[in-house]
């Protein structure tokens, strides 16, 4: 039985986990769609920082990851 709760809990744990990092994982995703867009409506970064609450060092690395920033 003692086994039994041990694997129980660490099973929970695992998937507690999972959900958390899914949960984090979507967070990116909606930072990074925003960024872009944001940046394809020619606003400017300090602003699409303001805005996603994002540090600018962020907003020109993700820009770059996708091609819309030559590298400076």
């Amino acid at each position: 039985l003692k086994r039994y709760r041990d694997l129980k809990n660490a099973l929970d744990a695992s998937e507690q986990k999972g959900r958390e990092e899914g949960e984090q994982i979507g967070e990116l995703k909606k930072l990074r769609s925003g960024i872009i867009n944001l940046y394809k409506e020619n606003l400017p970064m300090p602003l699409i920082a303001k805005v996603m609450e994002a540090d600018e060092v962020i907003v020109m690395r993700i820009l770059k990851e996708e091609g819309l920033l030559g590298e400076t």
